[in-house]
C-alpha cells in the first residue's frame, strides 16, 4: 500500500500537470533526506530524476566528511522515528537491513562539563538511578516525561507525520488537543 505522500504526489501529478509532462524529466537540488526520498519517488512513477547536490558526497546533514584517514558524522546523533526509514524502504519493497545494521551504544553519549563527565546509559533503571543520585526526585521526573513523551511520538506517527501539509487544521485532532489541554 502506497504512503500518503507517495499517494498525495501521485494524485498531484495526475490532475494538476498535462498528463504529456508525467514521464518528463525532473531536477532535484540537494541530496538530504529529502531530496533523496523525493528522487526515489519520482523515479518509482517513471520521471528521469537529475539530482544536484552542492557537497561532494550525498546525504545531507547525514553524509561523512573525510579527511587524512579521519571520518566526521557531519549530522543526526540518533536514529530518530525508525518507522519512517522502514516504511521508505518498505515502499521500494527493501528492508532497512538491506543496507545498513544498527548498533545500540551503552553508554549512548558522553556529557563533559568542567573537569567531570557523565555516562549516558541505555538502560532506563540506570537511567533513572543517575538521575535520582543526581537531583533527588529527578527518577520520576523522568518517568513522567518519558511517558509523556511516548504518548506524543505515538500520536506524532500515527496521526500527524504522514499529513499532507495543506492546512494547518491537519494537526486539531482529539490527540493533539487532549495533550495540549493536560499541559496547561
Amino acid at each position: 500500500m502506497a504512503n500518503l505522500f507517495e499517494h498525495i504526489l501521485f494524485n498531484f501529478l495526475n490532475k494538476s500537470l498535462n498528463k504529456s509532462l508525467l514521464k518528463s524529466k525532473v531536477v532535484i537540488i540537494g541530496g538530504g533526506f529529502s531530496g533523496l526520498s523525493t528522487a526515489c519517488y519520482l523515479a518509482k512513477y517513471g520521471f528521469e530524476v537529475a539530482l544536484y547536490e552542492k557537497n561532494q558526497s550525498l546525504g545531507g546533514r547525514a553524509r561523512q566528511f573525510k579527511i587524512d584517514g579521519y571520518t566526521f558524522d557531519m549530522g543526526p546523533s540518533w536514529y530518530w522515528m525508525p518507522d519512517v526509514f522502514e516504511r521508505f524502504f518498505a515502499d521500494f519493497d527493501q528492508k532497512v537491513s538491506d543496507f545498513y545494521e544498527l548498533q545500540l551504544l551503552d553508554p549512548g553519549f558522553r556529557i563533559f562539563y568542567d573537569n567531570d563527565l557523565i555516562d549516558i546509559p541505555f538502560d532506563q533503571q540506570k537511567l533513572s538511578a543517575l538521575f535520582e543520585s543526581i537531583e533527588p526526585g529527578a527518577a520520576a521526573s523522568l518517568g513522567r516525561f518519558l511517558l509523556s513523551a511516548k504518548y506524543k511520538y505515538e500520536v506524532g506517527m500515527k496521526e500527524l507525520v504522514y499529513q499532507p501539509g495543506l492546512s494547518v487544521f491537519e494537526f486539531f485532532n482529539a490527540s493533539v488537543i487532549k495533550e495540549y489541554s493536560n499541559s496547561i
